[in-house]
Order: structure tokens, then C-alpha cells, then sequence
């Protein structure tokens, strides 16, 4: 198994070369939903058993808690248009035929993505990062590397 510590060291140094710089806000679940939306041909979902998938997984996120009263939009993103194009470009060995979802918990803006790791790395990257999130050497590298490469 890989160390994963020198990996650790260059998250911190690259946190550490932006610290102080300026972010923009962390856009909302609402906005989230709608740059889906908009972006893809996706159409909303109403599936319980997803909805309880997201909300385990945000359950897990030590940066989000769940809401009292949590409110999931859920989607699955059409093979047409440039959903066609997600499709496409995905690992099939990985992910066969299954659908790609999307799970949003409004409140909280936590995002769930299955079946597209390039939708999850766009959905991140647009997006971006809480305060709290910032201080995640992990999470502040990948969103300062993808963001400028």
C-alpha cells in the first residue's frame, strides 16, 4: 500500500502557499441543483431509497450535519445531449450501464454523485469550499489544483 504521508505534506504545502487568499462563498444546495439543471438534460428523481443514500453519506461528511428537517432533490441525468457526453467518457468497467445520479440536500448544499466522476469533479469544483472546508488539506489542494490547471 502507498504511503500516503508525502502525499499529506504536499496537500499542506500547497494549503499552506494560498492561505489567507480570498474564496468565494460556497454556493448553495439551490444553486447546485439549478447549474445541474441547466448544464444537463437531468430530470428529477423520486426515489426514497436515494434520497436515504444521500442523507447516510452526508451523515458521514464531518463538514455538513444533517438538518432537522432534510430536503433532498434527487436527479438522474439523461444519455442525451451532453449527458450523452458524461456517459461516454466514464470507466465502464467501473460503472457498466448503471445511470448517473445526483443527490442534493438543499439545506445543507451536501452533493451525492454516482455514476460520473467527472460530473462529481465538476458539481466540487463549481461548487467550491466552506471556511471549515478550506482547512481540509485534502479538499483545499484539490480545489486550488483543479481550479488553476
Amino acid at each position: 500500500m502507498r504511503e500516503i504521508l508525502p502525499d499529506l505534506a504536499l496537500w499542506r504545502r500547497v494549503q499552506e502557499a494560498h492561505r489567507g487568499e480570498a474564496h468565494p462563498p460556497k454556493r448553495t444546495g439551490e444553486q447546485v441543483a439549478a447549474h445541474l439543471a441547466a448544464r444537463y438534460p437531468a430530470e428529477r428523481l423520486d426515489d426514497a431509497r436515494f434520497s436515504e443514500v444521500v442523507l447516510a453519506n452526508l451523515q458521514e461528511y464531518p463538514y455538513a450535519s444533517l438538518p432537522p428537517e432534510p430536503r433532498v432533490r434527487a436527479f438522474r441525468v439523461r444519455r442525451e445531449a451532453a449527458g450523452a457526453a458524461l456517459y461516454a467518457h466514464r470507466d465502464r468497467a467501473v460503472y457498466g450501464d448503471t445511470p448517473i445520479l445526483v443527490g442534493i440536500e438543499l439545506e445543507t448544499g451536501f452533493v451525492h454523485c454516482e455514476g460520473s466522476d467527472e460530473l462529481q469533479e465538476e458539481l466540487f469544483l463549481y461548487q467550491g469550499l466552506s471556511e471549515a472546508e478550506w482547512e481540509n488539506p485534502f479538499l483545499a489542494w484539490r480545489m486550488l489544483t483543479r481550479c488553476s490547471g
